[in-house]
């Protein structure tokens, strides 16, 4: 039974007009994309000058709102870039567009889904058994370095799997 992903083909000329725009968009992307990092990285300092000068508690929950509103701004930027970037790249289906990345993404969905809900269980177990909330957070980092390194191996496998089917 064959893989049902959705797949598409856009009309003659489409390709074409959709990759001038991305290709005209891309300095926008990237100056946006930048942007909107360094104003996330900069939106603590308005909080940090506050507490080095040992502002009132006032002057501390203005600087906490102005992180917020510096923060808001950055991730906005992020998102509206990235949204307009990714549909570009949902059309012309590259990067994690492309069909063989999402028949991967539609295979490992199940393995990802199995994971995440079996650390959940791993964690509740152990921090109800222990009661050491304070020390079961541990769970979630290595969790996810193991889940990155554990989803390689699975399309490793799902990249081998499919080569050998190929000369049979």
């Amino acid at each position: 039974m064959a893989e049902s992903i959705a797949c598409f083909e856009t009309e003659y000329g489409v390709s074409g007009m959709v990759r001038e725009k991305k290709d005209s968009y891309e300095p926008i992307f990237i100056r946006g994309t930048a942007v909107g990092v360094v104003l996330c990285i900069l939106a603590v300092i308005p909080t940090i000058i506050a507490e080095s000068m040992e502002a009132s508690d006032y002057y501390c929950g203005i600087s906490v709102g102005l992180l917020l509103f510096i923060l808001a701004i950055g991730v906005n930027l992020l998102v509206r870039v990235g949204m307009v970037k990714s549909s570009y790249d949902t059309l012309l289906q590259e990067g994690e567009y492309t069909k063989e990345e999402k028949l991967f993404k539609k295979k490992t969905d199940t393995f990802s889904g199995v994971y995440w809900c079996l650390t959940t269980a791993i964690y509740l177990a152990w921090s109800f058994w222990t009661m050491s909330w304070d020390i079961t957070w541990i769970v979630w980092p290595v969790a996810g370095v193991l889940f990155v390194a554990l989803l390689g191996v699975v399309k490793m496998v799902l990249k081998n799997g499919s080569e050998t089917q190929h000369y049979i």
